[in-house]
C-alpha cells in the first residue's frame, strides 16, 4: 500500500455521528444485538490508500490483502 491518507467522508457530518478529535467519530454500532458484551457505539474513521500489485496486494477493490496495521497505527 502506497499513499496512506485520511478520507473525508461526508456521513461522518451527520447527526448520527459525533466528532470525538480530529477525524475520529463515534456512531452506533449496527451490529450489537443486545449482547452485554458488545459495545453499541463504534470509533470510526476513513482512510485511502492504493495498492501496489506489483507487490501482490492486487489491481482492484475487490482484492484488498490483509495488511499488518501497525505499520498505518504508526503513521496515525
Amino acid at each position: 500500500m502506497k499513499n496512506i491518507q485520511i478520507y473525508q467522508a461526508d456521513k461522518y457530518l451527520t447527526s448520527e455521528y459525533t466528532k470525538v478529535e480530529e477525524n475520529i467519530y463515534k456512531g452506533r454500532n449496527p451490529f450489537c444485538n443486545g449482547n452485554i458484551w458488545e459495545r453499541d457505539e463504534l470509533f470510526l474513521t476513513s482512510l485511502t490508500f492504493e495498492q501496489e500489485p506489483e507487490f501482490g496486494e492486487g489491481d482492484s477493490p475487490e482484492h484488498i490483502p490483509q495488511y499488518p496495521l501497525e505499520d498505518i497505527l504508526d503513521m496515525f
